[in-house]
């Protein structure tokens, strides 16, 4: 939380981008995600910021307001800036038969009736991920 210690950092190792992927549709990770934007926007040397939206629309998120607050403070910023929508990652369908690094979740599939959950209506073309 110490905005002044990341500004430090970041010209420090004379850092030009940013590239952030907190994932901030957890409650309470959306003041870090700030506070890094303001750290950045303080230094000499970053110029860009990207940003992770992890596959999430701010509208469907009960912590969606930390998506929509986190691009209003990159728009008061001198930062170019863009946001990555990484998508859906494979191993979240392919769990437990692959090896992956991500802990075993249920947002992907329902296990309980053995089927995928698909967002949006089926129609729309994904990508995938495969970490």
């Amino acid at each position: 939380n110490d905005v002044d210690a990341l500004r430090a950092v970041l010209e420090e190792y004379q850092i030009e981008t940013v590239l952030c992927a907190l994932a901030i549709h957890i409650i309470g990770v959306g003041q870090s995600f700030l506070n890094l934007i303001q750290a950045a926007d303080k230094t000499t040397y970053t110029k860009r910021f990207m940003t992770s939206t992890w596959a999430a629309r701010a509208s469907f998120s009960i912590h969606g307001f930390q998506y929509v607050e986190s691009s209003a403070k990159l728009q008061d910023t001198r930062l170019e800036w863009t946001a990555l929508n990484l998508g859906w990652l494979l191993d979240y369908y392919a769990m437990p038969r692959v090896d992956t690094y991500i802990p075993q979740t249920t947002f992907a599939v329902d296990k309980a009736n053995k089927h995928p959950s698909v967002p949006g209506d089926g129609k729309q073309i994904m990508t995938f991920t495969y970490t």
